[in-house]
């Protein structure tokens, strides 16, 4: 709880605390999140020496660090949402936009900080190849993982009256940048039924239609491009619009 650990810290003033869990699925951390300097969700290790993997990630020996698969809630969460409805409205990274997140779908830091941006783009009748260039500004060798979401933007395509998603994964991928160093990362033939919505009658579909391409490590503290606007044609649903010189940088 928040009042044992906040007694325990009390107890060490001089040592750093971190917070340590070891569960499958979402916990609820805000009673007690402000009161560590450092969180460490573990999910279920496996193998022998889990204990190990766990001290050499606290060290900074072992850097392959990973990224939420999940939106973590604060407490009241549930008293709020609806949790029988299976409509998903209100619940997800895809279409709960309220102020109860503690940490976000796809949040996760590591022992640097990145700047990732847009390094080319180009595109065919019917997808779009984007490399980034992730650059790791600390003095760690690590790990990074980029994220490739995609989202509709106003005006709105026209869904029947079926929720549309505030964005949606599409692609991601890990990439390992030396200290002072970058590594470049492409995500090849980005297709049209990345875009795909489903309308009020359950059929996935692509609509015509204006949407972003929103590449990310994640993390809000980071440097990340600026999201990339697309717009799918009215009559020809294979045809990209889209300026690519504009964010070859």
């Amino acid at each position: 709880t928040k009042e044992e650990a906040k007694k325990f810290i009390k107890a060490t003033p001089d040592l750093p605390h971190i917070a340590i869990t070891i569960m499958p699925n979402q916990y609820a951390v805000d009673p007690w999140i402000d009161a560590v300097d450092a969180y460490l969700h573990c999910f279920i290790p496996s193998g022998q020496t889990p204990a190990s993997v766990i001290v050499d990630a606290i060290f900074g020996r072992y850097v392959r660090f990973g990224k939420l698969p999940y939106t973590m809630y604060a407490t009241n969460y549930t008293d709020l949402v609806d949790i029988a409805n299976v409509s998903f409205i209100n619940r997800g990274y895809r279409y709960y936009d309220g102020n109860l997140i503690v940490f976000p779908f796809g949040a996760g830091l590591s022992y640097s900080k990145f700047k990732v941006a847009i390094h080319n783009t180009s595109a065919t009748k019917s997808s779009i190849t984007l490399t980034l260039r992730v650059t790791n500004l600390g003095d760690k060798d690590t790990d990074e993982v980029i994220q490739l979401y995609t989202r509709p933007v106003l005006p709105f395509p026209d869904t029947g009256g079926a929720p549309i998603p505030l964005r949606k994964l599409v692609d991601f991928d890990r990439v390992t940048v030396l200290k002072s160093s970058h590594a470049l990362v492409t995500f090849n033939s980005i297709s049209l039924d990345s875009f795909a919505l489903v309308d009020v009658y359950g059929n996935r579909r692509v609509f015509p239609g204006h949407y972003e391409l929103i590449a990310t490590n994640g993390n809000a503290q980071d440097t990340n491009p600026d999201p990339i606007p697309i717009v799918i044609g009215e009559e020809n649903f294979n045809v990209f619009f889209f300026d690519s010189s504009s964010y070859t940088q």
